[in-house]
């Protein structure tokens, strides 16, 4: 869901006319290079490889705890309690980042997340050899 809403945030549909001010701001980003090593970028290109890094981050997230889930259960065995609680640590910093720091739209997502990691730390405890 993360993931999701990174890449619809940069490429979907939808996005929003941005104000003049914005526009304002767009413009300044795209025209001031970054002295980094390697060829020549705009702050605009780092804020974008920055998203889009951050949703491929968590599409793999997602991808290895599916796969490591699949191959648990396939076995008869559960996925142990510890790595769910680690997905509900990791989701609700990334929740309390974007809260101090962005504006509210990717809020419902990282809730959304921290939410079904929760259930699935939840159920991983109840589920758990005693």
């Amino acid at each position: 869901m993360v993931a999701l809403g990174h890449m619809l945030g940069n490429f979907g549909p939808g996005r929003q006319v941005p104000t003049p001010e914005e526009s304002t701001v767009y413009d300044a980003m795209s025209r001031l290079t970054m002295r980094f090593p390697g060829p020549p970028h705009t702050l605009m290109d780092f804020a974008t490889g920055w998203s889009v890094s951050m949703g491929l981050l968590y599409l793999g997230f997602g991808a290895v705890n599916l796969t490591l889930e699949h191959v648990l259960r396939k076995e008869g065995r559960a996925v142990p309690s510890a790595v769910s609680a680690v997905n509900v640590l990791v989701s609700l910093a990334g929740l309390i980042v974007a809260a101090l720091y962005f504006s509210p739209p990717p809020l419902p997502f990282l809730a959304a997340a921290v939410i079904c990691f929760g259930v699935a730390w939840a159920r991983s405890r109840q589920t758990a050899p005693k």
